[in-house]
């Protein structure tokens, strides 16, 4: 359950497209991870969180890119800073969300040892 998580929030971390569904589908088909879960987290992103996104995405990739440095960005810089944030934030998000889901599944699934009935 972990990877088709982290699987359908990398997808969503790319532009918006009307191929997320259908790409974190196959990953998960792909990946043997589980479908219902990649397919849903695909809707992180969706219309009212595109724009924000894409902004933050290409901030952080024209920061590693560029430093602090300000001013004008030519369209090959700025395509390429949102290249870079959009890679960074998948990955990030990926592993991320993998790790808290692995523990949290991992705590609430621990058999508890059985009560005393007397």
């Amino acid at each position: 359950m972990a990877l088709g998580l982290s699987l359908g929030l990398a997808v969503a971390m790319l532009p918006p497209a009307p191929i997320q569904t259908l790409l974190a589908t196959t990953l998960a088909i792909l990946c043997r991870a589980n479908i219902p879960l990649a397919v849903a987290a695909v809707w992180v992103s969706n219309p009212l969180t595109w724009l924000p996104l894409l902004h933050l995405q290409e901030n952080l990739g024209e920061s590693v890119l560029f430093g602090s440095g300000g001013g004008e960005r030519t369209s090959f810089e700025k395509i390429s800073s949102l290249t870079l944030g959009v890679v960074l934030s998948a990955a990030f998000i990926a592993v991320l969300s993998y790790s808290i889901f692995h523990c949290v599944w991992g705590i609430f699934s621990r058999k508890r040892p059985p009560e005393n009935q007397e």
